[in-house]
């Protein structure tokens, strides 16, 4: 019983913290891109459809 609550918290940080880092990666990014005065939707427009296509297969 206390196993499964276990791998549930691990589940749950692991996602965490997976979605720390994504979220990261697209904050340097966007970033990285309004530096560049580049065009930011198509960036935007990637970022929302990985992140929903991920939130679906989840």
């Amino acid at each position: 019983m206390m196993i499964d609550y276990a791998k549930r918290i691990a589940v749950v940080f692991l996602f965490s913290f997976v979605l720390f880092l994504i979220m990261n990666g697209l904050t340097i990014a966007i970033s990285g891109l309004e530096a560049n005065e580049a065009d930011l939707r198509p960036a935007m427009d990637d970022a929302l459809a990985f992140m929903v296509s991920n939130a679906y297969r989840v």
